[in-house]
C-alpha cells in the first residue's frame, strides 16, 4: 500500500512539475509577444541585440511573429545596407528560426574580431496582404585581437593617485603584457623599463602616483600564437585638492612643464574658491609673465579656459616649435576684500623640430654595450635618419660610414659596442618639407674585466675604500671582489 501511494504522490508531482514548465513556456511566449513593439514582427534575437560575441561564428536564432510562415535573413557590416534591404545583405529565405554563419560552407562568411555585424529578419506570409513584416535591425561585436575599453579611458583628467588600471582582454587573449610610464614614446617603443611583466588577469595596479602628472600605458595580447601590439593610452593625475592657497587657481592644463605636441593650445585651469572672473597672462618670459609687464595680460574672461596659437585668436598667431611658454591666471572677486588672489606662473614648452630627449642622456657614462639608442621625435617629424660613430666630426659631418639610414621609429640597435669606449650620435628629422639637424649626443660605454672566464661588464660608479670604481652589473661581484680572488 505503502508502495502504491509513493507511486501516485510521484506521479503527481511529476505531472504538476511538466505542467508547470509548459505553462512557464506558453506565458514567456505570450510575455515576449505582448513586449513585441509589433507581434507580427520576429524577435528576442540571440545573441542578444548590442551583445559582445567571444566567438568567429554565431548561431543566430529569433522567435518568430505570430503570422510567419518564413523568414527572410539579411546580414553584413554596414548598418544601412542590413537596414535598407541591400542585396548584398540578402542572405536567405528560411522556414527555421535559426541559421550558423562563421563556416566556409555557410555562404563563405567568415567572422573577423573587431568587427561589428548587423542582422534583421524579416517575417513573410504570402498568403496575408501585409507581408512582409520588416523587422528591427539587430547587431552584435566580435572583441578584437588588442586590448580595448581601459580604464580610465583614454585621456581622461583628474585621476586618483591610487587609481587601478583595467581593460577588457583582446579576442581569445591568454597573457597581457603590460607598459606604463611617464613618456608616450618609450611606452609606445617599449623602453626605459616601462615594461611590467605579463599578466594573467586584465587589472594593473601602478602603485600610488604622482599628483599633476601624465602616464601613459599600453596592454599587448597573446593569444598563445601570435602578440597584438596594444594602442597607447593616457590619463592625467589630479593635481592637490588646492594648491597652497584654496583662493589660487590649480590643476593647469597642459600641466606645469608639460610638452605640447602642437601648436596651437586649449589651456584651462579650476578656479580657486571665490573667483568669479580671470585675469590671464600669457608670455615667452617667466620674469614678464611673473609680473604682469611686457604685454603678457591678455584678458580678464569669466571661463576657465582659452586657445592661443590660432590665428582668429590674440597673438601669438603660432606657438613655435621649440618655445618655452609661461602662464598665469589670478582670480578676482571684486566683492572680496582680497581679490585679486595673484596665481602661481606655469609652463609648457612647444616640442622643438629637432630631435630631442636622448636615451641615454647625453654624455653618459657606463653605458651597455648591448644598448638601444631612443630619442622623442621633433615636431611634425615624419622620419629619422641616423648618424653613428666613435669619432664627433665625422658625425657631425655625416662622413666616415657614420650615416645609418632612414627609420620611421624613434629607436636604432647599433649593435654590439666595444667597452670603454665614446660613441657619438645624431638624429636629423624630416617633416615632410625640410630636415632639421640635430644636436650631436655622446656616450661612454662601461668597463670589461676579465675575471678568470667571466667576462664582467661595470657599468656604474660607487665609492670603495676612498677610490672612485665602477660595480659590476647586478648579480656578478664588484670589481674589488673579482680582483681579491
Amino acid at each position: 500500500m505503502r508502495r502504491k501511494l509513493a507511486y501516485l504522490v510521484s506521479f503527481v508531482l511529476a505531472f504538476a512539475i511538466f505542467g508547470s514548465i509548459c505553462w512557464g513556456l506558453e506565458n514567456h511566449n505570450a510575455n515576449q509577444e505582448e513586449n513585441a513593439i509589433d507581434p507580427n514582427i520576429a524577435y528576442d534575437p540571440q545573441p542578444p541585440d548590442n551583445a559582445k560575441h567571444e566567438d568567429i561564428w554565431v548561431l543566430l536564432s529569433w522567435s518568430s511573429g505570430r503570422h510567419a510562415d518564413s523568414h527572410d535573413l539579411y546580414f553584413g557590416e554596414n548598418f544601412d545596407d542590413v537596414n535598407n534591404v541591400n542585396t548584398d545583405a540578402f542572405l536567405w529565405n528560411t522556414t527555421a528560426t535559426f541559421f550558423v554563419l562563421g563556416f566556409p560552407d555557410n555562404f563563405q562568411i567568415s567572422l573577423v574580431p573587431g568587427t561589428t555585424y548587423y542582422w534583421r529578419v524579416d517575417e513573410v506570409n504570402d498568403l496575408h496582404p501585409d507581408s512582409p513584416w520588416k523587422g528591427d535591425v539587430w547587431s552584435f561585436t566580435i572583441p578584437p585581437y588588442t586590448a580595448y575599453n581601459p580604464v580610465p579611458p583614454d585621456d581622461a583628467r583628474f585621476i586618483d593617485t591610487n587609481v587601478m588600471l583595467s581593460w577588457d582582454a583582446g579576442f581569445r587573449a591568454k597573457v597581457h603584457y603590460v607598459y606604463f610610464g611617464e613618456s608616450y614614446s618609450d611606452v609606445n617603443e617599449g623602453i626605459g623599463g616601462t615594461y611590467k611583466g605579463p599578466l594573467d588577469s586584465t587589472t594593473y595596479n601602478p602603485g600610488p602616483l604622482e599628483l599633476g602628472t601624465s602616464y601613459y600605458w599600453r596592454i599587448d595580447e597573446f593569444d598563445g600564437n601570435t602578440t597584438y601590439k596594444g594602442d597607447v593610452w593616457s590619463f592625467r593625475i589630479k593635481s592637490s585638492l588646492f594648491t597652497t592657497d584654496p583662493n589660487l587657481a590649480y590643476d593647469p592644463w597642459p600641466s606645469d612643464g608639460a610638452i605640447h605636441k602642437d601648436t596651437w593650445a586649449v589651456i584651462s585651469w579650476l578656479p580657486g574658491r571665490h573667483a568669479a572672473s580671470h585675469n590671464l597672462y600669457f608670455g615667452d618670459n617667466f620674469d614678464d609673465v611673473n609680473n604682469g609687464t611686457g604685454n603678457t595680460f591678455w584678458y580678464n574672461q569669466s571661463s576657465t579656459f582659452f586657445v592661443v596659437g590660432f590665428p582668429i585668436y590674440p597673438d601669438p598667431t603660432g606657438l613655435i616649435p621649440g618655445t618655452t611658454y609661461y602662464w598665469r591666471i589670478d582670480e578676482v572677486n571684486d566683492l572680496h576684500p582680497d581679490s585679486p588672489w595673484k596665481g602661481d606662473v606655469w609652463s609648457f614648452m612647444i616640442a622643438p623640430k629637432e630631435a630631442y630627449n636622448p636615451n641615454p642622456p647625453d654624455g653618459a657614462k657606463f653605458i651597455d654595450t648591448n644598448v638601444t639608442l631612443s630619442w622623442s621625435a621633433g615636431y611634425g617629424a615624419k622620419s629619422h635618419t641616423v648618424y653613428f660613430g666613435d669619432n664627433f666630426d665625422d658625425v657631425n659631418d655625416g662622413t666616415g660610414g657614420t650615416y645609418k639610414g632612414l627609420f620611421e621609429s624613434t629607436t636604432y640597435i647599433p649593435g654590439l659596442l666595444e667597452s670603454n669606449k665614446t660613441y657619438y650620435w645624431r638624429v636629423d628629422e624630416f617633416d615632410g618639407v625640410f630636415t632639421h639637424k640635430g644636436p650631436i649626443w655622446s656616450f661612454t660605454t662601461g668597463i670589461e674585466y676579465q675575471h678568470g672566464l667571466k667576462s664582467i661588464l661595470l657599468k656604474e660608479e660607487s665609492n670603495l675604500g676612498g677610490f672612485k670604481q665602477p660595480l659590476a652589473r647586478q648579480g656578478l661581484p664588484s670589481s674589488s671582489q673579482a680582483l681579491s680572488k
